[in-house]
């Protein structure tokens, strides 16, 4: 039973950095796109913003449709863990103060791991509807 719940701790921590790659790939494309087309700076928080949501919504869909259960509990984990890495690495590059707009980020990110997580362990029955 021990390397049952093992195994879903690393599907989590695994589905969390595919989420993180997942959201580093829209980051750039959403940087090719607001330099092809001369965009201000002020579009690059809500890419940013967008994309680790993907990110977050990626990582929860594979998590929960890899555990088939629990798809509400594994979105807010696995939001929260790509929350957390995220907030890491901007505090590192930054070395700002957490401020309001990281409660923000936090939600929208819980919640688009959520939403993920729902989803995923609603799609992984298959259900046939034409014979």
């Amino acid at each position: 039973m021990k390397s049952k719940d093992n195994s879903k701790y690393k599907t989590v921590i695994s589905s969390a950095a595919a989420g993180l790659v997942v959201a580093a790939v829209f980051i750039l494309i959403f940087a090719a796109v607001m330099y092809f087309a001369e965009l201000d700076e002020i579009y690059s928080v809500i890419f940013a913003t967008v994309s680790v949501a993907c990110g977050c919504f990626t990582a929860a869909y594979i998590a929960a449709k890899s555990n088939k259960s629990k798809g509400f509990l594994i979105g807010a984990v696995t939001g929260g863990i790509v929350f957390v890495a995220v907030l890491l690495i901007s505090l590192a590059a930054d070395k700002g103060a957490i401020g309001i707009n990281t409660l923000f980020h936090f939600i929208i990110f819980m919640l688009s791991g959520i939403v993920g997580g729902i989803i995923g362990v609603n799609k992984s029955q298959s259900t046939k509807y034409i014979k």
